[in-house]
């Protein structure tokens, strides 16, 4: 679901969470649908019409997730960051992955989700994990947003610990070709032109996809299948857009646990795998701007700010 579709970053106003009427009380949710189950049930959803109807907005929660020392090595080693990072910034996107899909696969949610487009994607840390952490998760449909090539939502995941807010992110995503879309226009901040240092270039094997996958739970065969890629209009699969922003991360946050700190990407254009990127950075900018570029510094796969 990562996209091809080129916009600037647009600059996230704070959540505001809806009213919790009766109608929208969370449901709890203890065995997502994942991996093969479901991307089934993803194939499925292409039955939908696709109008921009109402978004279901009841959370789904995970109540008492647990940050499994296992399961972050793996994430941490396929994405590149250090046993010294401790829990890497962008695992619980992972955690609350499986609810996202939930939430998208139900059957009063308009779009089919095979063919979205992941636009954009920001995450807030407000203090320190650890492994063993436990941890609420949870997940909801936020609003709708009107762009010039179809219709835009948002994606909102929040995990607590013991009550307080430790950890956020929100997701806009793209059905493409929906006429009069709803909402306020995709805004976004205009590329400027910040001079960029490459600092760093990484060789993108060709099972990257599958890799990522078995780890992240995110089997769209857009990344994993030379078919899958091809059904989707792909010449070849193409990277994970998570994986891509959290290889950035791994490499420009610090060397230690990080308390707090939000990043913003907006997604650009595919990375083919096999392949090859080139990291770039603002000298000196704050937030740190960055771009992850194809092997020859020519087309963005990513654009996006670190603030630490």
């Amino acid at each position: 679901m990562d996209g091809t579709i080129v916009e600037p970053v647009p600059v996230l106003a704070p959540v505001v969470a809806p009213v919790l009427t009766p109608e929208l009380a969370p449901v709890v949710v203890k065995h997502p649908l994942s991996g093969g189950a479901s991307l089934r049930a993803a194939v499925r959803s292409l039955r939908k019409r696709g109008k921009a109807a109402e978004l279901d907005q009841r959370a789904l929660v995970r109540p008492g997730l647990v940050l499994e020392a296992r399961q972050i090595a793996a994430y941490a080693k396929i994405c590149g960051f250090s046993d010294r990072q401790g829990v890497p910034f962008t695992f619980p996107h992972m955690r609350a992955f499986p609810l996202q899909m939930a939430a998208m696969l139900r059957t009063n949610f308009p779009f089919p989700v095979v063919g979205l487009v992941h636009l954009d994607n920001e995450i807030r840390q407000h203090e320190r994990l650890d492994s063993g952490d436990r941890l609420d998760v949870s997940v909801r449909l936020g609003e709708f947003l009107a762009h010039d090539k179809g219709q835009a939502f948002t994606v909102l995941a929040r995990a607590e610990r013991g009550g307080r807010l430790v950890w956020e992110s929100t997701s806009t995503y793209l059905r493409l070709g929906v006429r009069a879309p709803k909402g306020a226009p995709y805004a976004g901040l205009q590329a400027d032109e910040t001079r960029l240092a490459t600092v760093r270039k990484w060789d993108l094997r060709a099972d990257l996809g599958k890799r990522y996958a078995a780890v992240s739970g995110d089997s769209n065969p857009i990344h994993t299948s030379g078919l899958g890629a091809r059904l989707l209009g792909f010449a070849r699969p193409i990277a994970h857009g998570m994986w891509s922003k959290a290889r950035v991360l791994a490499h420009l946050l610090p060397q230690e646990p990080i308390e707090r700190a939000r990043a913003y990407v907006a997604f650009k254009t595919p990375a083919f795998l096999p392949g090859g990127v080139s990291l770039l950075v603002a000298p000196q900018s704050a937030p740190v701007l960055f771009e992850l570029r194809d092997r020859r510094e020519q087309k963005p796969h990513l654009r996006g700010t670190l603030e630490v």
